[in-house]
């Protein structure tokens, strides 16, 4: 129908799953009307999303739109670090990169602490820049710990190297005692 619809693209394979962030502070014309066009929006709400755009459909006109999935969108909604203990993400392992529906992609378990980690690593990876420093991603995830309880490896915070997202999610950068996500393509 005639009107102005919101875009809304839903990622099932990148971002933040619980405590995402709201994705509008207001409705707009199309919401206030009950119409909206989603993009693959999963009715749970907790697949990760972003509003990619408004489109105006008019009376007898065909709306052609391309996709792409914009990562700093995706980093843009990180989850309210106030609203639990653990935080889920999910990213696509190297050359798994599709967007069919039924592929399972990992889903990363993570503490409050290793969470910031992986948002800073996923705000480095959508800025272009993915390789970050040892001693910033350690800054950030000691910020509010006791002294004496504070990590002092990377490799300490992600359980000694046995957590699942340690060398598959999170991989050495080129530089030294630098690290980054992993390249989903």
């Amino acid at each position: 129908p005639v009107g102005t619809y919101d875009v809304v693209v839903t990622s099932q394979n990148t971002g933040w799953i619980n405590g995402m962030m709201p994705l509008y502070g207001q409705q707009s014309d199309a919401e206030s009307r009950g119409s909206s066009l989603g993009v693959g929006t999963a009715s749970d709400g907790s697949s990760p999303q972003y509003l990619h755009s408004k489109i105006e459909v008019k009376s007898g006109k065909i709306v052609t739109l391309t996709i792409r999935r914009d990562f700093k969108k995706l980093a843009e909604n990180h989850p309210d670090w106030s609203d639990g203990k653990f935080f889920k993400f999910i990213w696509p392992e190297q050359g798994q990169e599709d967007i069919t529906y039924r592929r399972s992609y990992p889903k990363y378990l993570l503490t409050l602490e290793q969470a910031k980690v992986v948002q800073r690593l996923f705000k480095a990876f959508a800025d272009g820049k993915p390789e970050v420093s040892e001693t910033n991603l350690l800054a950030i995830a000691n910020k509010d710990m006791e002294p004496g309880k504070q990590y002092k490896t990377l490799n300490a915070l992600f359980n000694n190297g046995k957590h699942p997202a340690w060398n598959s999610l999170i991989i050495p950068g080129k530089e030294k005692e630098t690290w980054r996500l992993s390249d989903p393509e």
